[in-house]
């Protein structure tokens, strides 16, 4: 499991790009675990790309809300075939205390 966000403080509206996270087991399906403990809603948005460097990003499926205050982590499964992955997190109304954090397995 790789931790994609650690501790991540927004404090604004911008969206904010996660570490990469590479894998070559391209066909097996991915968890996403997340926890926002932010006191605003959080839009993760799981991109894909063809080199790290994210030149030519893609959106896999729709962004997923993360809710304000979140108490325990909540998961995605991704199906998709995608092995170069990020997470785009972005607040509606900039928060002004909590925390992201999240996993990629």
């Amino acid at each position: 499991m790789v931790k994609v966000f650690d501790g991540l403080q927004l404090r604004d509206v911008n969206p904010h790009n996660s570490s990469v996270f590479e894998t070559y087991a391209r066909s097996q399906p991915k968890l996403v675990i997340f926890k926002n403990t932010h006191d605003q809603a959080l839009s993760l948005q799981l991109q894909g790309s063809i080199d790290t460097g994210f030149t030519n990003p893609v959106k896999i499926g729709p962004a997923v809300t993360a809710p304000a205050g979140m108490t325990a982590p909540d998961y995605q499964w991704l199906r998709e075939p995608w092995w170069i992955l990020r997470i785009v997190a972005t607040a509606a109304v900039a928060p002004s205390s909590g925390q992201l954090d999240v996993w990629i397995e």
